[in-house]
């Protein structure tokens, strides 16, 4: 990809001020204990806000925190979601709050993240079915669970599942 596509999502990323509202913390937590990651990546990470909650959860885990802009704060790696920089299996599991629907290629994202996690990736986006899905103009796509879940299945995810909490879904697939 070139400089100008980074530098596009950098620009939008900064004037709708993308980040993690974990909408889901239940979820999210048994997750986490269920899979009890040593290392978990985090994309869409802006102020890495979720480092804490994870600390607090599972006490011991290496975050690292990956976005497109850092938001005035230091974050772990400066990239795209759909421009992976790291190496086949460096993580325990991924997840991406708020994040999916604004990463331009985001089946090139779940490509990438299937290869760098060893055993889950965990995705919290607002459905199709909300007003707030249709009309954000940071949004490159709308997303339906069973539709991601269909598309996971074809990349090589396995026992794909997720729910559905007051117009945001959550799902969860398995290396």
């Amino acid at each position: 990809m070139s400089d100008s596509y980074f530098k596009t999502l950098q620009e939008m990323s900064k004037r709708h001020g993308w980040g993690c509202i974990l909408v889901l913390p239940d979820k999210f937590k048994e997750f986490l204990l269920k899979y009890r990651p040593k290392s978990i990546l985090d994309i869409g990470c802006h102020r890495m806000y979720l480092q804490g909650f994870i600390k607090k959860v599972l006490g011991d885990c290496e975050y690292i925190g990956l976005d497109v802009y850092h938001y005035g704060s230091k974050i772990h790696i400066q990239a795209s979601g759909d421009l992976i920089p790291l190496r086949p299996n460096s993580f325990d599991c991924a997840c991406l709050i708020e994040t999916l629907e604004h990463i331009p290629n985001y089946t090139e994202c779940l490509r990438f993240l299937h290869q760098v996690i060893k055993k889950a990736v965990f995705i919290q986006s607002v459905g199709c079915w909300d007003k707030c899905a249709l009309i954000d103009e940071s949004h490159f796509h709308v997303l339906h669970p069973h539709n991601l879940a269909k598309l996971m299945k074809f990349l090589g995810y396995k026992n794909i599942y997720y729910g559905i909490v007051k117009g945001t879904f959550w799902l969860v697939g398995e290396k």
